[in-house]
């Protein structure tokens, strides 16, 4: 028997304060039961297991929603630990992330600072947890592979690959993946992501799984690739503990899982409008200027940098209890309880 249907049984009698957000949580278990599906959640957090979602489009790139919309919708959703914003080509989305979850009150998921780059033969690649002082410019696109992931290494950042061998959006494939991890630059590339909600995503997940293990030996990612709210969540990683810190910590030692989360559905129409933008305007996005206060500076907390109020190693609740135990635990944004 499986862990997660084992975790079922010992604790279906278990409610969660968030039972109407449990759709997010459904790791390939297909649980009809919501109260079957919140028993899993309550006992992730009682072993101290995070979700987090680490790919994620915004406006400032071909995402369909504001950055403060998904703010909004990933903190009401009282499931997921920590998610990255990944905008094409543009680090703008994820510092307005970074700065709205450092208002007073906040209480969301942490923020991971990353971009998804386009590199040379069209090829993307994914870089997370940038430290302070952030680049506050896209980093350059159609560059070689090895120049990209040096660049997000000289940010402190760790390179991971989207949607692998896929034939529908620009990706890695296996050849291109093996030639550089035989590189020196090789143990630069961290994670990839075996559960990708692109289009076609969970097809290829079989075979992802099975090169990760044969050959790369890559932490397990699953992301959703997300460009519309209803698609948040449509994939996760699972890792050891609850902050941003554990989290990379985790992708680091390879003790990630990749799991998928609810089907997202999203109106035909939606599609064909955000296609539409990804076509017509995100070809041009490394133009776009900066918004006001897009400065080093206004990243710069005061106290530890980088670190805002909300919960941390407590099981996460959308109750006045917990928020009021929530208010004197502190963590980071972006990187958990680094210094910087």
């Amino acid at each position: 028997m499986s862990h997660s249907k084992l975790f079922l049984r010992l604790y279906l009698h278990e409610t969660d304060a968030c039972a109407e957000n449990v759709n997010w949580l459904n790791p390939e278990l297909h649980v009809q039961d919501k109260r079957a599906g919140d028993a899993l959640k309550v006992h992730l957090k009682g072993w101290q297991m995070g979700v987090a979602d680490l790919h994620i489009h915004t406006e400032w790139s071909d995402g369909m929603m504001s950055v403060r919309a998904l703010i909004q919708h990933v903190s009401s959703s009282c499931v997921l630990d920590v998610v990255a914003i990944t905008d094409h080509d543009q680090i703008g989305g994820a510092l307005e992330a970074f700065r709205q979850a450092a208002e007073p009150g906040y209480e969301g998921p942490s923020i991971v600072v990353g971009i998804e780059t386009t590199t040379k033969w069209l090829r993307h690649v994914i870089g997370l947890f940038f430290r302070p002082p952030f680049p506050v410019e896209p980093l350059p696109r159609f560059e070689a592979l090895e120049k990209t992931v040096s660049r997000i290494a000289e940010f402190g950042g760790i390179a991971v690959v989207p949607h692998p061998m896929s034939v529908l959006v620009p990706s890695l494939h296996q050849s291109d993946i093996e030639r550089f991890l035989a590189t020196a630059m090789g143990p630069n590339l961290v994670g990839v992501e075996v559960a990708s909600g692109v289009l076609g995503g969970r097809r290829k997940e079989s075979a992802i799984r099975a090169k990760n293990v044969g050959k790369w030996g890559l932490a397990e990612i699953g992301a959703s690739d997300a460009h519309h709210l209803t698609q948040v969540g449509s994939a996760l990683t699972w890792f050891p503990g609850v902050t941003a810190a554990d989290l990379e910590a985790a992708l680091l030692a390879r003790k990630t899982k990749a799991v998928w989360g609810t089907v997202a559905k999203v109106p035909v129409a939606a599609h064909v409008r955000q296609v539409w933008r990804a076509w017509t305007e995100t070809p041009f996005r490394g133009g776009r200027p900066k918004p006001p206060g897009m400065e080093p500076r206004s990243y710069s907390l005061p106290g530890t940098i980088g670190s805002v109020t909300r919960a941390s190693s407590i099981p996460r609740s959308c109750t006045a209890e917990a928020n009021e135990m929530n208010s004197s635990s502190t963590i980071s944004v972006m990187v958990g309880d680094f210094a910087c």
